[in-house]
């Protein structure tokens, strides 16, 4: 036999134990997400939102309308509750399908305390949209990588057109627009004349790969309106992308308005109390960036913050990981932990973050957004991109280091007095947030009921 012919052999029954666990899978969901009257109301028409979720976005937030905590999807469950009389139907499993059955248990069983319809992807596979494929393309590629892209391409098309003609939302609602899955439900979205709202998901820099385009063909994938954090964001996308104004809305970011409210919901002496730290101590935050860096570059900053941090009498380092870290990161970071001397809290990956920043003295990060998120609690912040990527020591509100000599002596100075930062924070916060008033989700909810009344009118 031939290499090419084994090779396509060998695709062909890769492709066809995929059909197989999904076919499975999607009998398992509908089974069990259709049998109870209750999840059948996606299929009823008006006012319906449609957002996308995983659950690497789920964890323990603050909920500003039960005024408690809650097990929730961070970016959107304050903003959907704030929304009456519009049915809402989550998206999950936006990436893996079938592949991650722990994620679709998780949320199973985090959905029963929301009022979100549940619409896992598998609901709306069919046995012919696989044999189309087998049939028109296994044959024809020799190359796995592009069996798989095209592969999923392909699936996610067919599937999104079942999903929204089946639920027939009157608007789309996501985070990471860039995502995969994210494009081609926008490209879905724009045959069927739905319009996407987007929230920021993050920082936006001059060489992001997705927002920074000069390419107008990449307008296909962008979403009818981004919800920005700030001017600052509004006026880089204008000037060094492919954006319009009207693609571009600044409302500020629903999940800041927890930092409005923080003096009512945190407390640092609980904090304390419940990770056995010392009143007395400082409390270094570092919020780590592992799974998007090489072991070597890891290494580098792990020997610098840990470095540094021993050489820092009465302290105290926790560490709040990013929550897509791999169980390596963890370990990684572990070592360190045993084998230095200071006194260090690793942080559950699915603790609240912005509790973290409230009680800490000072902010470590590399280019994440808890640098700018840091800078509204109004804390000193210590920059280990050299690269200054996020600008944050641009514009005066951080600090970079890259040796351990250089973050011990920018640490001590700063936990002393950090003036020379200060100064800077609110022309910085004015810029880069719309405002610490709390009100972003009420924008956001107001741009929504625009957006459906508008629809209504058409």
């Amino acid at each position: 036999m031939s290499t090419n012919k084994k090779g396509n052999l060998i695709n062909s029954v890769l492709l066809i134990v995929k059909v197989g666990f999904f076919l499975i899978f999607s009998f398992i969901f509908k089974w069990v997400f259709l049998r109870k009257s209750t999840h059948n109301c996606f299929f009823k028409r008006g006012n319906t939102i449609l957002f996308t979720s995983e659950t690497i976005e789920w964890r323990r937030i603050f909920d500003l309308n039960c005024n408690k905590y809650i097990q929730g999807d961070q970016f959107f469950n304050t903003l959907l509750n704030c929304l009456t009389n519009i049915r809402i139907n989550t998206i999950f499993g936006t990436y893996a399908l079938a592949y991650r059955l722990r994620d679709y248990l998780i949320f199973y069983e985090k959905r029963n305390a929301q009022k979100f319809n549940f619409l896992p992807l598998e609901l709306f596979l069919d046995l012919k949209i696989f044999l189309k494929f087998i049939q028109e393309n296994s044959i024809k590629i020799d190359d796995l990588k592009s069996l798989n892209r095209d592969y999923y391409s392909y699936i996610y098309e067919k599937l999104l057109e079942k999903l929204l003609e089946t639920v027939a939302p009157d608007i789309i609602l996501i985070e990471e627009e860039y995502g995969f899955f994210e494009k081609q439900l926008i490209v879905a979205g724009k045959k069927r004349n739905i319009p996407t709202i987007a929230l920021q998901h993050g920082n936006i820099f001059q060489t992001h790969p997705y927002y920074i385009t000069k390419d107008l063909s990449a307008r296909e994938y962008f979403p009818d309106i981004t919800c920005l954090y700030g001017e600052s964001d509004r006026e880089l996308l204008l000037n060094h992308s492919v954006y319009t104004s009207d693609d571009l809305v600044v409302t500020g970011s629903p999940r800041n308005d927890i930092i409005y409210h923080a003096d009512r919901i945190y407390s640092r002496d609980k904090f304390c109390m419940n990770y056995n730290i010392p009143a007395n101590h400082k409390i270094i935050l570092w919020t780590t960036q592992s799974h998007g860096m090489t072991d070597e570059e890891n290494t580098r900053q792990l020997d610098i913050v840990f470095g540094c941090c021993d050489n820092i009498p009465g302290i105290t380092l926790v560490i709040k990981q990013h929550p897509g870290e791999k169980k390596r990161h963890y370990r990684m970071i572990q070592s360190y932990c045993r084998n230095h001397s200071c006194n260090t809290l690793m942080l559950p990956k699915d603790s609240d973050t912005f509790e973290a920043l409230y009680v800490s003295d000072l902010v470590i990060t590399y280019h994440s957004t808890t640098g700018r998120e840091a800078v509204a609690f109004k804390k000193p912040l210590v920059v280990l991109d050299t690269q200054d990527s996020m600008e944050y020591s641009k514009e005066g509100v951080g600090v970079i280091v890259s040796s351990i000599q250089e973050a011990e002596q920018v640490i001590s100075r700063l936990l002393k007095d950090d003036r020379e930062l200060a100064v800077n924070r609110d022309e910085y916060i004015k810029r880069y947030f719309y405002a610490i008033d709390g009100k972003s989700t009420e924008r956001v909810v107001q741009l929504i009921e625009k957006v459906l009344s508008d629809r209504v009118g058409q």
